[in-house]
């Protein structure tokens, strides 16, 4: 389990969310675009000039090349 800290509090007091709500992301820059991923691995949002697209609920690799898209996770 984790501790909580004064910290913990304080960021809670400014944010308004729990500290157990922020979720760990990884910010990954292409020639292409962004890509946001989840510290535990899964690819969330891809960021193509101003257009974002949720690939959360998609099997993707995401390569300097390019993106490709599976299909959806599970099937």
């Amino acid at each position: 389990m984790n501790k909580r800290t004064a910290f913990d509090y304080d960021i809670e007091k400014v944010l308004g969310i729990s500290c157990e709500e922020l979720k760990p992301w990884a910010v990954y820059t292409f020639d292409w675009g962004t890509a946001v991923k989840h510290e535990k691995g899964e690819w969330d949002s891809i960021f193509i000039d101003a257009m974002k697209i949720d690939v959360s609920a998609l099997d993707v690799e995401i390569r300097d090349a390019g993106i490709l898209i599976k299909g959806k996770k599970g099937d």
